[in-house]
């Protein structure tokens, strides 16, 4: 082979490996951009579930209170949640 020969089939190479570099990368950035925003769905849609549950603790919170007449102590005790955490749900303004 001649210079030019192997010149061309070196050039040929070097187009060919940043081709599939540039492939790679971009399946790559694809499937981590994907990944993100699935997460980020996922992310959403515990955080409204959080949500509910919480209103859903809430709410159980408020009625034993106010129409079962539990303490704060006790509500305390049995959810994990502080005196203070307590009082604030019972005299938040969405009765039962």
């Amino acid at each position: 082979m001649s210079d030019i020969d192997i010149d061309n089939v070196e050039a040929l190479l070097k187009k060919s490996v940043d081709n599939i570099n540039e492939q790679t990368n971009k399946r790559d950035y694809e499937n981590t951009l994907f990944g993100l925003r699935e997460s980020i769905e996922e992310i959403h849609r515990l955080k409204n579930m959080s949500d509910e549950f919480v209103n859903i603790r809430n709410q159980l919170i408020k009625k034993l209170y106010n129409s079962h007449s539990v303490s704060a102590i006790n509500l305390s005790e049995v959810s994990g949640l502080t005196r203070q955490m307590i009082h604030l749900i019972v005299k938040d303004n969405n009765e039962v």
